[in-house]
């Protein structure tokens, strides 16, 4: 049972490292995988110490953070291009996960 359950938490998180743009509710992920979300809400921070949510902004944050770095894009447009409706909703999560904001990035 317990391979099963580490296989369960892998595919979540390569689910969300192959999708995190799309993923507008965590259920989503529960859903594609093929299992019961209650399961894999309270399996992934068994495995991670992590929520499925946090896997996904902190995973959204990384890749913005790659963009900020690499391209002169718009903080609307990387908002958009790592799955955020708002350049706010970005610099909310990117402050609380880095402790600046994208601008002083």
């Amino acid at each position: 049972m317990e391979v099963i359950v580490d296989q369960l938490v892998l595919r979540a998180k390569e689910y969300i490292e192959d999708r995190y743009r799309d993923i507008s509710r965590v259920q989503e992920i529960a859903r594609a995988l093929g299992v019961d979300y209650e399961l894999l809400r309270k399996q992934v921070p068994r495995e991670t110490g992590k929520t499925l949510i946090s896997l996904l902004h902190e995973k959204r944050i990384a890749q913005a953070s790659v963009l900020l770095e690499t391209t002169s894009m718009k903080l609307y447009a990387i908002a958009r291009e790592v799955g955020y409706e708002t350049e706010v909703t970005l610099a909310q999560f990117f402050k609380r996960s880095t402790g600046i904001t994208p601008a002083e990035y």
